[in-house]
């Protein structure tokens, strides 16, 4: 092989491990944004389910498959862990959103003034299957019996 051959191949070499370097980078780029959103849309929301009397998982639809945790402004005294049936009591918004701080919510079924929401922190499926104490892998195609008033 000529000395100029050689190069080549060298320099193709390179190239190929600085790609495949660089994708590996790209990975580590699209880690969790974990800047927590003061919104969701309510179409997008799969399932929810309370992790305390605190605080509520929110797993949403599509490819992203989007977790939430929300933590309430205040212990809510009707909110029990494993929770799913709440009415959504809207502020003043768009109504295909659920907004902390403005929005609430009842759980189905018991009497009470509405608890309100916090902003929602996303989490990953992994944070969210430590707090609920199980796996959800089959969960996210089920729907909640959640709705928005």
């Amino acid at each position: 092989m000529s000395r100029s051959n050689r190069r080549r191949s060298f320099v193709l070499a390179v190239g190929a491990l600085l790609l495949v370097g660089s994708s590996a980078w790209g990975d580590e780029e699209k880690e969790l944004d974990r800047t927590p959103q003061q919104c969701i849309t309510t179409q997008q929301v799969a399932r929810n389910e309370a992790i305390s009397d605190r605080a509520i998982v929110f797993i949403m639809r599509g490819k992203s498959k989007t977790m939430y945790r929300n933590d309430l402004r205040a212990v809510c005294p009707t909110l029990q862990k494993g929770a799913t049936q709440f009415d959504f009591v809207k502020g003043n918004h768009p109504a295909s959103q659920l907004c902390g701080g403005t929005d609430g919510f009842t759980v189905r079924g018991k009497q009470q003034l509405p608890c309100v929401l916090g902003n929602f922190q996303p989490i990953t499926q992994a944070e969210a299957e430590k707090l609920l104490g199980r796996s959800l892998a089959d969960d996210t195609s089920k729907k909640s019996g959640s709705k928005a008033k």
